[in-house]
């Protein structure tokens, strides 16, 4: 009988496994690339700062089109009905929240404004802000602060470190002040929007950018991409705009806050797409008003999958949308981030088809059997159980060996203290003299005892014999009488 010679791999075989390790390999990298480039993308972590795990809320924004951008009188009523829908369901009690609202949201307007600066005039992008702005997208401040969303101080600007540089000469402005349609505005702090690769740089980032109120914006700036001229950017430069689209005519400050083009909320999500479904009725969404993207969601597998699919459709647009530029860059790394995961998702299906494949060759050229290898782990199994087994009787026997020294030595140490102790002649009262006398007298009572124990023994005989003589006799006796 042939015995097995087990399985055995050829070198190709290990070249092929190789390959596979680094599929998988190059798979974890991608993913872990991934993972750390939507990090950096905090206008997409938002959530983050509402919830501890970003779990149990949802980040939505709504973009308006151009022909049909929002005023603050829309706003406010889908806000409502958001408010009495989460009541309806139970998932919001004003009383136990003490009337804290159960959502955080911002607005943003675009536009531009006029700068001046003394005999300087500056015409600047802009960004009307309302709400938590700066909680959805923050930026990087080279000085100052954030300015305060209150409406009793409307007057706050943020300028960008170029447009700092032109009206000023430094960014080190914090205090100092610049007029905007006749209205004077404090700056509040001075911001750098870096631009470190090909996305952001093609996102639209607008140069000589300024955040400010929305409701400044509405009043003394323009909505849109155009400058007004110098005779219309006084008192009445807001007179048309202040139109609400919604008809309701609600303002914030001094005039109505118009052309909305993105707004975005912190909602609680108790049910996957709940958050969604909610805005999306709110916002009237299915009249074709309104387009709402969930931010929470746009980066997990399966979005970035579908994402993949239609990526050549992707770039076509049939709404008149203009994106704000952060959505343009968080839009462009979905773009990467979908070839990214799907390339992962190529290189885990080769790491794993490549050894599938090698299992089923080996398979079918198998020179060995499953009794064969199972017989060879059984005799494997048993030797290592065997060694243990010798290594546990060593590790006996060693420790024997190391109790019978130590006993040996206390001997030793014993001895030695008893041939001490009779050099001395001391051990606690010890008299080898009065020890021979006992001896002696122990050995003389023994005799004594040993003497009397033979004379007993001797009268024990006599009186026996007597006893034998005196029973013959009477047997004589007898067979005298008979």
């Amino acid at each position: 009988m042939k015995q097995s010679s087990g399985i055995r791999l050829s070198k190709k075989t290990v070249l092929w496994l190789s390959v596979a390790l680094a599929f998988l390999a190059c798979s974890g990298i991608l993913l872990f690339l991934t993972d750390r480039m939507k990090k950096r993308l905090y206008d997409q972590q938002a959530v983050r700062t509402w919830t501890e795990d970003g779990k149990g809320a949802s980040q939505l924004t709504v973009f308006y089109p151009v022909d049909d951008r929002a005023g603050i009188g829309r706003i406010r009523e889908m806000e409502y009905g958001i408010r009495e829908t989460l009541i309806k369901d139970a998932v919001y009690d004003p009383d136990e929240y003490e009337d804290r609202l159960p959502y955080v949201s911002c607005l943003s307007v675009p536009g531009t404004v006029r700068i001046t600066s003394g005999s300087l005039t500056v015409e600047a992008n802009a960004i009307g802000t309302g709400g938590d702005f700066f909680r959805f997208h923050p930026v990087t401040l080279l000085t100052g602060s954030y300015y305060s969303q209150e409406l009793e101080t409307p007057d706050r600007i943020l300028l960008d470190e170029d447009l700092a540089w032109q009206l000023f000469g430094s960014y080190d402005v914090i205090g100092m002040t610049v007029t905007i349609g006749g209205v004077t505005h404090t700056v509040s702090g001075v911001f750098d929007i870096p631009s470190v690769n090909s996305i952001e740089r093609e996102a639209g980032i607008p140069q000589n950018l300024v955040f400010l109120s929305a409701e400044s914006l509405c009043q003394l700036g323009v909505v849109g991409g155009r400058i007004l001229p110098d005779q219309e950017a006084g008192e009445g430069s807001g007179t048309k705009q202040a139109q609400d689209t919604s008809g309701a005519g609600a303002a914030i400050g001094t005039a109505p806050v118009i052309g909305i083009n993105a707004y975005e909320i912190i909602l609680p999500d108790p049910v996957r797409n709940y958050a969604l479904q909610l805005l999306t009725d709110k916002a009237q969404v299915k009249k074709g008003r309104a387009y709402v993207l969930e931010n929470s969601s746009r980066f997990r597998g399966e979005a970035l999958l579908a994402n993949f699919k239609g990526f050549f459709s992707r770039g076509m647009q049939v709404k008149p949308l203009i994106y704000p530029y952060w959505e343009n860059i968080a839009r462009g790394y979905t773009n990467l981030f979908s070839l990214l995961f799907a390339a992962a998702l190529a290189c885990l299906a080769a790491g794993l088809l490549i050894p599938c494949i090698l299992l089923y060759r080996v398979w079918r050229r198998r020179t060995w059997t499953v009794a064969g290898e199972w017989a060879r782990f059984s005799d494997w199994r048993y030797e290592q159980a065997s060694k243990r087994k010798m290594k546990k009787e060593q590790q006996i026997e060693v420790r024997d060996e190391m109790d019978g020294i130590e006993d040996i030595e206390d001997d030793e140490e014993f001895d030695k203290d008893e041939e001490e102790t009779g050099e001395d002649g001391e051990d606690d009262g010890y008299d080898e003299n009065e020890t021979r006398e006992e001896d002696i007298e122990e050995k003389e009572a023994d005799e004594d005892g040993d003497s009397v124990q033979e004379e007993e023994t001797e009268a024990d005989v006599d009186e026996e014999e007597e006893t034998e003589e005196d029973e013959e006799d009477e047997d004589s006796e007898e067979n005298d009488e008979k």
